[in-house]
């Protein structure tokens, strides 16, 4: 009896070690398709370096396109509210909320996201063929964080999105909204020659920063993401991002300054910056072609002295190289 006992024993052992070793050669599944089957979403915008611009803290509201191929009642036109840490979908002009499905478990969807200051996105916006161009512009004067943040348009270019793809959503069974901006952007820095000093520079002397020869308004088509009807020129305010004053005849004082601009090709001698300081209008111009181009940003720096304006370096870098916030894990 002992005997069966003890072999029994080790038959027990040996099937739960085999059991162990099957567990550790399980791989874990890739599979994130949400159980309950609803689309839900986590938010990136790739983060400027400077101060101003929307980013993934300050973003409350975007507007989110779900088109599914074979099935007009899984689509979606949707207002993304930011509610509590999450985001909650409603209809377009977000006066309800609505439930998104998934149809199924493989059916693919395309998606595209934008986020517009004031404009509220209807159906024949986000049409295929035929869409509405959505008629869109920066502010004039973007002299406050609160005006050039209403200027910075984000946008999810029209992809498709595979529910059975672990890249395509979160852990968390999440669509992920990549967001881009898609205008242009321009950081000044301004150097006051040390003459500057006599007169006292422990607060920044200049009184208005613009830019001007500048188109700034368009007509933008949504899925093909083409800009056009460009025709409207007008001078921009600067917001005025830091400054550090000047001390004597050694250090100069700097001012940097901010606005958002419209994609766009600027002709020689066109695009132009206006300093005032102590009611005296300085002026330069590019003397070259300038070309803005979607989510770049532009860095200019300017030397001012007190009958002269000289360009330090005009330069073009992509707008994420501040880095990106991480997609959701939560």
């Amino acid at each position: 009896m002992k005997t069966i006992k003890n072999l029994a024993m080790l038959a027990v052992a040996a099937l739960a070690a085999a059991a162990c070793s099957h567990d550790k050669n399980l791989v874990a599944p890739t599979d994130h398709f949400p159980a309950d089957g609803v689309i839900r979403v986590a938010t990136d915008v790739t983060r400027p370096q400077t101060r101003a611009g929307m980013e993934t803290g300050n973003l409350t509201m975007f507007q989110l396109r779900v088109k599914n191929p074979v099935s007009d009642s899984y689509s979606y036109n949707a207002l993304m509210k930011k509610e509590g840490g999450d985001w909650v979908s409603y209809n377009s002009d977000g006066t309800a909320k609505k439930v998104m499905l998934w149809q199924n478990k493989t059916q693919k969807v395309n998606v595209a996201a934008v986020y517009i200051p004031g404009v509220t996105l209807i159906d024949d916006y986000w049409k295929t063929t035929d869409g509405i161009p959505v008629n869109i512009k920066v502010k004039k004067d973007q002299s406050s964080a609160d005006s050039l943040n209403k200027s910075d348009i984000l946008v999810m270019k029209d992809h498709e999105v595979d529910p059975t793809s672990a890249t395509d959503l979160t852990p968390q069974g999440k669509i992920k909204v990549e967001l881009k901006h898609r205008l242009a952007k321009l950081n000044l820095t301004v150097n006051l020659g040390t003459q500057f000093n006599l007169g006292g520079t422990a607060t920044n002397p200049i009184t208005a920063v613009s830019v001007e020869g500048t188109k700034t308004e368009a007509d933008w088509t949504l899925i093909t993401d083409k800009l056009e009807g460009q025709s409207v020129v007008k001078p921009i305010k600067l917001f005025e991002a830091a400054y550090a004053a000047g001390e004597g005849n050694t250090k100069s004082a700097v001012a940097k300054y901010e606005c958002i601009l419209m994609p766009q090709t600027i002709d020689s001698n066109g695009f132009m910056v206006k300093i005032v300081i102590g009611g005296k209008t300085y002026i330069w111009k590019s003397s070259n072609e300038v070309t803005l181009a979607s989510d770049k940003q532009y860095n200019l720096t300017l030397s001012v002295g007190k009958d002269v304006v000289v360009v330090g370096g005009f330069s073009a870098k992509p707008w994420t190289d501040g880095g990106s916030s991480n997609i959701e894990t939560e």
